[in-house]
This record gives C-alpha cells, sequence and structure tokens, in this order.
C-alpha cells in the first residue's frame, strides 16, 4: 500500500509505516463498502530549522549507503508535518587530513535540492580511527543561523551522522560544554552512531538530546527503524512543544540519555 503520510509504497498487516512511521487506521463501512482512511492531521503551525552533520570520511558501503537513504526516509515526512521547514547540511572530514567543513545546503526550503546535495556527497578520507567530528558539530552550531528558544512558533533540531569517536577539538571546547550550548540554544539533538562513543554519550547528555545506535553495516530494515523514529520524535516534539527530544507520548528523553542510549529493535 501507498502511506497517505510520506508516499512511500509499504507492505505492513499493522498499518504502520516502516519510513515515517505514521498508522493508518482503516475502518471498513459495511453499508457502502468503502475504506475510510483517517487523514494526517493539519500542519504543525511551526517554522522548523533542521541542520543535518554528516561524517564523509570513509566508512561501509552499507553505512554509506544508509545515511544517504535516511535523508530522504526523514526529512520528506517531516516536511510535510510542519508549517515551514529550512534545511542545512553540512559534511565534515577529518581537519588533520586537512578536510575541512564544507555546507552543501545553506537554508534551503526545497526538500528536493536538499535531497540532490545529499546524493553527492562522496564518503572517503580520513586518516585514523578517531577523526575530528566534534570539530563540525561546533562549526555548525556556529553557522546556522538557529531560532530565538524563546520564539514557540520556530524550532531547531540538529541531527549528527558519525561512524568513529571524536579527536578532542582545536579550539578547546569539550563534548560537554558543546551540549550545554545546543540546550542553551534550544536545539533537539539527535546523533546517529555507529557504537556508543563517550564524546557522543556525553554531547547528548548533556544537551538532553538522543543518541540512536546504528552498526557500521546496516540492514536496510535498521535505517528505516532509525529515520522513522528520528521523523516520529521530531513532529512529536514539535508538537507538544517540548524543550527535549520525545520518544513516545508524554515522555522525555532525558533519563535514558544521561543513562544509556535508545535501544533500536533487533539489535
Amino acid at each position: 500500500m501507498r502511506c497517505i503520510s510520506c508516499q512511500s509504497q509499504f507492505t505492513a498487516s499493522d498499518g504502520l509505516c516502516p519510513h515515517c512511521g505514521f498508522n493508518h487506521h482503516v475502518e471498513l463501512q459495511a453499508s457502502s463498502a468503502m475504506l475510510t482512511v483517517v487523514k494526517p492531521k493539519t500542519r504543525l503551525q511551526v517554522d522548523l530549522t533542521l541542520a543535518i552533520c554528516t561524517d564523509r570520511t570513509g566508512s561501509s558501503t552499507a553505512f554509506s549507503q544508509g545515511i544517504t537513504m535516511m535523508h530522504r526516509a526523514f526529512v520528506e515526512p517531516i516536511a510535510q508535518k510542519v508549517a515551514g521547514l529550512t534545511l542545512w547540511h553540512q559534511t565534515h572530514g577529518d581537519r588533520e587530513s586537512d578536510e575541512q567543513e564544507i555546507m552543501i545546503t545553506d537554508g534551503t526550503r526545497e526538500v528536493a535540492r536538499y535531497l540532490a546535495d545529499a546524493g553527492r556527497i562522496s564518503f572517503a578520507g580520513g586518516g585514523d580511527a578517531e577523526e575530528t567530528h566534534l570539530d563540525g558539530v561546533e562549526a555548525i552550531l556556529r553557522r546556522v543561523p538557529w531560532p530565538p528558544p524563546a520564539d514557540k512558533s520556530r524550532r531547531g533540531a540538529l541531527v549528527v551522522f558519525v561512524n568513529a569517536d571524536s579527536k578532542p577539538t582545536r579550539s578547546g571546547v569539550t563534548a560537554a560544554e558543546l551540549g550545554a550550548r545546543v540546550r542553551q540554544l534550544g536545539i533537539l539533538l539527535y546523533v546517529v552512531s555507529d557504537e556508543e562513543y563517550p564524546c557522543w554519550k556525553e554531547l547528548v547528555s548533556t544537551a538532553g538530546g538522543v543518541l540512536l545506535p546504528l552498526t557500521n553495516d546496516p540492514r536496510i530494515e535498521d535505517c528505516q527503524q532509525v529515520a522513522a523514529k528520528l521523523g516520529q520524535s521530531v513532529e512529536m516534539t514539535v508538537a507538544s512543544g517540548a524543550r527535549m527530544p520525545l520518544l513516545q507520548a508524554g515522555m522525555k528523553t532525558e533519563a535514558m540519555t544521561r543513562t544509556q542510549p535508545m535501544r533500536i529493535a533487533g539489535q
């Protein structure tokens, strides 16, 4: 069937779309033998600034392809749920290998342009296991014009895709200090990483964010689950006005991120 929320094709007996997480409630009317589908609610009257920070250093083919697929799987549904969406996308390499941050999408409101830019990322480079990923986070926090935290009609969210631990920043700013900056700015933080590295646990713990584990050799189903949870959480949090990401109705993630990251089914 085709999802009425994100328009993706899927097959699921429970009516739950694996791409965006939309739950299709279908009722058969006996009198007319027609299916009545409950359509999505009106768009949320929120203008969302969504920034993505992607590690473009060398990684497994499955990880690279999975991250590329996830951009479409969670950005498109969000675009259909909010009144306005501004997209930023920065990639980063390893500064010690002379690989600087590049803002490949600089504040577009066109999802098609964002997806085209994301599709052109070349995953290569990097010199060793630990790379300057926190420098990338520091750069995107500085470069994106985030909405004022007190403005309830505008929200900001940052999604970080990485597959390694990070070296210390060149500026000397720590992961905890970056997390405090994220919280101060009122940004919803999500980190998708192949392992629970200490720097990312510290970052999300201080920011009140969410850490989503994804192996370096993921199945397509793993990527779909992560993308669905990302989209669901952003939509739910923005709709509720909560200041930290929600995992499900009424449940804040702060307690989980300070002790352990959210688990993906099947891992």
